[in-house]
């Protein structure tokens, strides 16, 4: 004969630990470097390193790409640096802006970002409307460029600085 043993009561399951907040990045003020410090460096260093990946880009290195985005459209295009003044109200190039950055005239993160973006936003802008085949490749690579960039910037610079006086919501210190 079969036998039928009676049904186990089930068995608890444990209860979920309690869900704690992600401890907020520590931002700290550093009197010997300018600027604000998390843990591995400044922002200027992470700036540094967003320069580094980009310039070693096969789409920016000198002796690759085909297209100049590492010096002024003076410089590396005169042809058309008339008509590229009258489009572009602030000219500016990833050479110029790793050499700011690196005489500390760069004031901020948010600034390096902004210059970062301003180099692809012109290179789309002023190429975008044009109708040659080496301008619609230039603004595909500036837009690929631009998301590369970005995604340099949030492994690099994972958090916003901090303006001075800025209260600590966790601990309501100053």
């Amino acid at each position: 004969s079969i036998k039928i043993k009676p049904p186990r009561a089930p068995t608890p399951e444990p209860a979920p630990a309690p869900k704690k907040k992600p401890a907020k990045p520590k931002l700290q003020k550093q009197p010997s470097s300018k600027g604000w410090k998390e843990g591995k460096g400044t922002w200027q260093d992470a700036a540094n390193n967003i320069m580094r990946s980009l310039f070693n880009h096969d789409w920016v290195k000198p002796e690759k790409a085909k297209f100049n985005l590492w010096q002024p459209v003076s410089v590396a295009y005169p042809s058309v640096w008339e008509h590229y003044r009258k489009v572009i109200r602030e000219p500016t190039d990833l050479g110029t802006l790793r050499a700011r950055l690196e005489d500390g005239k760069v004031p901020s993160a948010q600034a390096f970002l902004d210059g970062l973006a301003l180099v692809f936003d012109n290179a789309i802008q002023f190429n975008a409307s044009a109708p040659e085949l080496d301008s619609r490749e230039l603004v595909r690579q500036a837009r690929h460029l631009r998301r590369f960039a970005v995604a340099l910037c949030l492994e690099y610079l994972p958090v916003a600085e901090a303006e001075e006086g800025a209260v600590d919501e966790e601990e309501g210190e100053e």
